[in-house]
C-alpha cells in the first residue's frame, strides 16, 4: 500500500529479518485514527495520499484505507519484536489490507463524511488541510454515534 521508499520517511528501519511469525494488531477505533491523523506530518500526508493531490469524493475511500494502515503499520511498530524490520511489518499489512476487512469496517465513518461533511459545495479537501479536516471528521463521526 506504501512504496518502500516511502517509509524511509515515516519509521526507522530495524535490523533483523524473520516476521513469518509476527502477529500483527489489525484493531483500530476511529477515536485512535482521528488522534493519529490529526497529528500526521507533511510526509505522512503525502504517504497516505499516494500521489493525490486533493481528497476528492472519489479518492477519499482509498486515502481512508491508506491513513488506517499507517496507524497500523506505526501501532505495531512500537510493539514488535527488535529483530523486525519495517519493511516486514509492511507486508503482513499488504495481506490484511488485501482481506477488505479494513475498507468494510470504515464503510460507516466514510458513508458519514460523504453524507454528512463533503456536501456539493466542498469538492475536495487540499493535502495541507487533510489531517485536520479528515480527523476532526472522524472525531465528530464517533461523537454523532455515542449520541445515537
Amino acid at each position: 500500500f506504501f512504496s518502500s521508499a516511502d517509509f524511509k520517511n515515516i519509521a526507522c528501519l530495524i535490523m533483523g529479518n524473520d516476521a513469518s511469525n509476527l502477529v500483527l494488531d489489525t484493531e483500530w477505533t476511529p477515536e485512535q485514527v482521528s488522534e493519529f491523523t490529526i497529528n500526521l506530518t507533511e510526509e505522512q500526508t503525502k504517504i497516505v495520499l499516494d500521489k493525490e493531490t486533493k481528497v476528492s469524493k472519489q479518492n477519499l475511500e482509498t486515502i481512508l484505507e491508506n491513513t488506517v494502515c499507517l496507524y497500523l503499520l506505526n501501532a505495531n511498530m512500537k510493539n514488535k519484536p527488535k529483530d523486525v524490520k519495517v519493511e516486514a511489518v509492511k507486508a503482513n499489512l499488504d495481506k490484511h489490507k488485501k482481506t477488505g476487512e479494513i475498507r468494510q469496517t470504515m464503510q460507516p465513518i466514510l458513508k458519514f463524511i460523504l453524507e454528512n461533511k463533503m456536501d456539493a459545495n466542498q469538492e475536495h479537501i487540499e493535502p495541507v488541510d487533510f489531517p485536520s479536516v479528515i480527523g476532526t471528521w472522524m472525531q465528530q463521526y464517533k461523537s454523532t454515534m455515542n449520541i445515537l
